[in-house]
């Protein structure tokens, strides 16, 4: 096989694997939208399949079909150039092509499939063949281009006349094709009369054509400006063949604007006018000027400008700020209705180009050119900003990019404002495309025309850094690399296509998921800061109902797409990131933990969402699992960024906390103005936090504070003296406020276990003079005891006081739930040793208690092709949904069920965060045996009042049956609008069965063995237990050795540890996978922080610096 010399391709492979991807998840994005996908079943989505229209496009049809062929031409090109890349061999090429050729024909006949279930779309074997036809056309030229794209790419990287005249060249060339987009070409004499017999020409202008406005007038212009290049090549291939550049260019020039405009005439949808012909040759008339005038050199221009940069910038910002304004908001009529702007916003789509879907692709295309052209000048204004003082490329294409979303973020904003203005997302992504295009464009022009061999700037762009770049894939890793960045592509498509079906907010998840995905390309560890914030804020559960994948397990996916990208760094190879003991331990672990998850799932269980609505289900186990998994992948990824471990967890992970803890006690103060008040301490409202599994109780909240703590605390120590004094003495009073509120005394013991092993660890280090600024440290660890002493003080009392005197009580209540949830019946001969199944206490518990409930009595089912909701009695119940109902109006509640018995249920409208009801208005209905029956009641939201948003309490729907009854009740629609008819219940016909539903039961025992020793045994059996134990001894001795010796990550490490463990001795904390998830974090990274070579630098991580 014959490899090519080195810089004999014209991409690089990172670029072409990069695009490849990218070209994909567009097709798939545009062919997609606008992801409303509806409800059928499987089997009549294939019928519709099937009988989908075999014909062609016709002629109707053929812009359609090119506007097909030009989207999946990137991925036939990209895709074949990243198989291909560094080799060349004819059946490497053949094999690439066939391999691309199958992948555009699965990728249009599955997205063509999948449009079944989205509205206005529907599958066309047009649109497979259009598609079809560009993934092959993109993959030949590829292979046909190759040669001349490496070539060209050599003469644009050089300086001089020879890349300036190449730059002209692509350009002109690129200024004939954009003419005959979409390519609808005519193809017939018949068609061609045809056009000529209508009014898509004149010899002025066309009929229909634009003749006044500003967005004329400006499009008009646009036509001027793009031809002026077009008229600087033609000035030098003039200049090079000694002839007159005015008296042959004008000719010229007006000859060549004639014959393009006359092309027009050759596509179905072009249109040639006279007037155009004269503002082309206008414009190349110009460029014929300003090549006889330019400076003899071109960087001579760019000087010119540098002197002059300020008034330029000034002047052409307001005349660019007040042509915005003219093209996008015609200068009014503007409004300041507030509310008005409100109602347009609510009612925006905001997934880009979801509007440019409802027009022609004529429309579409003119719409795109014209905002690109409309944001492009900032692109050049941001170039100008810099040129005195150059920044780096990829810095100024940032700064590029940023500011042309912020600017149309503004402009599009701004347009809610203005009486029949709409705003269009897409134009957030067109303004940073054209603003990075027209600055990218200026640094090569600027490179281009360097004085010199070497084009400028070349030096200043290659990468510095305090660590070594990794070493350049060989060739017998480029195989290896190819399949690990195609598992990325894959996991990070599989991703996005997941955010973008998300029932709530998922535009913003989908931007966030993206963002995140550029952070880490940009800094591979940036995943210890944002993971711990994410799963301390980012808990959209009860307000779409899936209660087994959450918005944190995206960001994990996109993580571990980002690091299989990316690949592990030179940094860390042939380093272990944990000693064997503990590697041997926490293998064995996984192992117990992989057993018990089989033996949860199997056998399967029949594929019915509707039922996988509550934690005593199969699915519960990789709910339960994903946490300690999680923590593994993650650990893996500490070898993808070029930077020492130690480092990574103490500038990034401790600080990642720090702010995820903030970012809880601030939620938990609101929590509590908001409901039962902030010092009100006899309410028994406990809080919920950010955790939605709170709707079944459980510890998260207190357990997160525990974990949290000591590590943020640490980082407060490690930051200058005031800082450290006043972080410390906030976070203290904060997580004593809220571990208090929780009236959790598991929570007391373990944040009073975390503190005592805290200050106990600083104490014996500083009197062994193995901690730096001994006082620094004593006051650091003294100032949170006393906090922590004097908020004990003031809060526990009252209900606190009662929950305290209960405990002899209460512990032998427990006592009997643990050896009850040890008789229950269900195991197997080998559930001693491999365990029950992780996460199967809660379907045991249903099945198998001594008390005959029923918990978690409901489902969603579709039966005869109509979906319902049904609930049972057997336990305490309530099915909710979160509603945002104005204060003040009336309601109109209607709810359509029956019931084969004659039985009752109740509806509510409470204010109500999770579990704990406030105010309420309610409604008893009572239900004959028979058919169904509907009921009505009107309600008024009065006494509940309006308050300012931060402290707007939320309003829940609940829907609930008597515990005692035996019948099944079902409910077919439930319905709540207001006086102008408008419906606030989302998914109230249960179409997509428990989306936006979810349940909560005052009854917590059934869901938790409350112990987290004995869930593990009953989940995992011995080996699980005996794993855990020794992962969780193993590492603490070794965390209080490093403790011992000033390893300050280390003893933050092992009092969080040891806190949370000492909850777990009342609770199960992994009932909650991201408790889980942080709890084998701050294990596994404090351990690998503290085992790592570099780990004595860390030592010093206690010592405050100086104020």
């Amino acid at each position: 096989m014959s490899r090519p010399r080195a810089g004999s391709e014209p991409l690089s492979l990172r670029t072409c694997a990069l695009w490849a991807w990218l070209s994909l998840g567009a097709a798939v994005y545009l062919t997609l939208l606008p992801f409303e996908f509806g409800s059928m079943s499987l089997e009549r989505a294939w019928e519709i399949y099937r009988g989908m229209s075999l014909t062609g496009p016709g002629t109707s049809g053929r812009q359609q079909f090119m506007a097909n062929a030009l989207m999946f031409l990137p991925l036939g090109f990209f895709w074949t150039a990243w198989l291909t890349h560094g080799r060349r061999n004819r059946l490497l090429a053949i094999g690439a092509f066939v391999f691309v050729a199958a992948l555009g024909l699965a990728v249009t006949a599955g997205v063509e499939f999948l449009q079944v279930w989205l509205p206005y779309r529907h599958p066309a074997a047009a649109d497979i063949a259009g598609n079809f036809s560009g993934a092959v056309a993109g993959s030949l030229a590829w292979l046909a281009l190759r040669d001349p794209l490496a070539r060209w790419r050599r003469v644009l990287e050089g300086a001089g006349a020879q890349a300036l005249t190449a730059g002209l060249v692509i350009y002109a060339a690129a200024y004939v094709m954009v003419g005959f987009v979409p390519f609808d070409l005519v193809l017939a004499m018949d068609e061609l009369r045809a056009r000529l017999a209508s009014d898509a020409w004149g010899w002025w202008v066309a009929a229909g054509a634009c003749t006044s406005g500003i967005r004329c007038i400006s499009w008009l212009t646009l036509e001027v400006v793009a031809s002026i290049p077009v008229g600087l090549l033609l000035a030098l291939w003039l200049h090079r063949r000694g002839a007159s550049l005015l008296g042959a260019g004008i000719p010229l020039a007006l000859l060549l604007a004639g014959l393009l405009e006359l092309l027009n005439l050759a596509t179905l949808s072009g249109i040639a006018e006279g007037r155009s012909v004269l503002l082309r040759a206008l414009g190349m008339g110009i460029g014929l000027v300003l090549f006889r005038n330019l400076p003899v050199h071109p960087h001579g221009v760019i000087r010119t400008l540098q002197q002059f940069a300020t008034p330029i910038l000034v002047i052409g910002a307001v005349f660019y700020a007040l042509l915005l304004v003219a093209l996008n908001h015609g200068f009014g009529p503007f409004h300041a209705d507030v509310e008005a702007a409100r109602t347009q916003w609510a009612g925006l789509n905001l997934w880009p180009f979801y509007y440019h879907y409802h027009v022609d692709e004529i429309h579409a295309l003119r719409s795109t050119a014209l905002h690109l052209a409309m944001y492009a000048p900032l692109g050049f204004l941001v170039w100008l900003w810099q040129l005195r003082r150059p920044l780096q490329p990829s810095a100024l294409n940032l700064l590029a990019v940023v500011a042309g979303v912020v600017l149309a973020l503004l402009v599009e904003a701004a347009k809610l404002f203005v009486d029949g203005a709409r705003p269009d997302p897409a134009s957030l992504v067109l303004a940073g495309l054209a603003a990075w295009a027209m600055a990218a464009l200026l640094q090569w022009l600027g490179r281009a025309s360097a004085v010199g061999g070497a084009p400028a700037g070349r030096a200043a762009a290659e990468p510095r850094g305090p660590h070594p770049e990794p070493a350049g894939p060989g060739p017998s890793s480029r195989g290896f690399q190819r399949l690990r960045q195609a598992l990325a592509g894959l996991l990070a498509l599989a991703t996005l296509l997941l955010a973008v079906t998300w029932p709530v907010v998922p535009v913003a998840l989908s931007a966030g998921l993206l963002a995140y995905a550029a952070l880490l390309a940009w800094r591979p560890q940036g995943w210890l800061f944002v993971i711990p914030v994410l799963l301390a804020t980012l808990d959209l559960t009860l307000y779409h109902g899936r209660l087994f994948v959450s918005e944190l397990d995206l960001f994990l996916l996109m993580t571990l797409a980002m690091a299989l990208w990316l690949g592990p760094h030179a940094l860390h190879s042939g380093a272990s990131l944990l000693p064997r003991g503990i590697r041997w331990a926490l293998g064995l672990l996984v192992a117990s933990t992989l057993i018990s998850l089989a033996v949860a799932l199997f056998p399967p269980g029949t594929w019915n969402p509707g039922e996988a609505v509550h934690f005593a289900h199969q699915w519960n186990a990789l709910r339960v699992a994903k946490g300690l998994l999680w923590a593994v992948v993650l650990l893996a990824m500490l070898r993808v960024a070029p930077v020492p471990v130690p480092e990574q967890v103490t500038r990034w992970f401790l600080p990642g906390v720090a702010l995820a803890l903030l970012a809880q006690l601030a939620f938990v103060v609101r929590e509590r103005v908001t409901y039962p008040g902030l010092l009100n301490f006899d309410s028994g409202y406990r809080l919920s936090g950010l955790f939605s599994e709170m709707q079944a109780g459980g510890p998260s909240i207190e357990t997160f504070l525990v974990l949290a703590f000591p590590l943020a605390l640490i980082w407060c120590w490690r930051q200058r003296l005031g800082l450290m004094l006043a972080g410390s003495a906030l976070l203290a009073v904060g997580t004593a406020y809220a571990v208090a509120m929780t009236y959790s005394r598991g929570g007391y013991l373990g944040l009073a276990v975390a503190v005592v092993v805290l200050a106990v660890g600083v104490l014996l280090a500083a009197l062994h003079g193995r901690m730096q600024a001994r006082q620094g440290a004593l006051v650091g660890v003294l100032l949170p005891v006393v906090a922590i002493a004097l908020v004990a003080g003031t809060t526990l009392g009252g209900f606190a006081e009662q929950r305290m005197s209960h405990i002899e009580r209460d512990f032998g209540i427990r006592m009997d739930h643990w050896q009850a949830a040890l008789e229950l019946p269900g195991g197997g001969p080998l559930s001693p040793l491999f365990g029950r199944g992780v996460g199967s206490f809660p379907e045991h518990y249903r099945t198998g208690n001594r008390d005959g409930r029923l918990p978690g009595n409901l489902a969603f089912t579709r039966a005869e092709g109509e979906p319902r909701l049904q609930i049972g009695g057997g336990d305490s119940l309530f099915v909710n949904q979160r509603v945002s109902l104005p204060r003040d109006g009336l309601y109109t509640l209607t709810v359509e069920a029956a019931s084969a018995q004659p039985t009752g249920f109740r509806v509510f409208i409470c204010e109500k965060p999770i579990r704990h009801s406030f105010v309420c208005r309610s409604e008893g209905m009572r239900l004959e045996d028979g058919g169904r029956q509907t009921f009505q009641w009107s309600f008024d939201l009065d006494p509940m009042e309006t308050r300012p948003w931060p402290i707007q309490r939320g309003l829940v729907l609940s829907l609930g049956v008597d515990a005692r009854q035996r019948s099944v009740t079902e409910f077919y629609s439930v319905q709540v609008r207001d006086s102008a008819g408008r419906e606030y219940v989302a998914n109230g016909d249960f179409e997509h069965l428990g989306r936006y539903w979810y349940f909560t039961t005052d009854h917590l025992w059934p869901w938790r063995v409350e112990n987290q020793w004995l869930e593990i045994y009953f989940d995992q059996g011995w080996l699980g237990l005996l794993a855990f134990v020794w992962l969780t001894l193993a590492a603490l001795v070794l965390l209080l050795r490093r403790s011992l010796a000033g390893d300050a990550v280390a003893l933050a490490s092992t009092a969080a540890l040891t806190g949370a463990l000492s909850i777990g001795v009342f609770s199960t904390l992994f009932y909650s996978p991201r408790i889980a998830l942080l709890f084998y974090l701050v294990l596994l990274l404090g351990v690998a922080a503290s085992a790592a070579p570099a780990a004595k630098g860390v030592r010093q991580s206690a010592k405050p610096r100086a104020g």
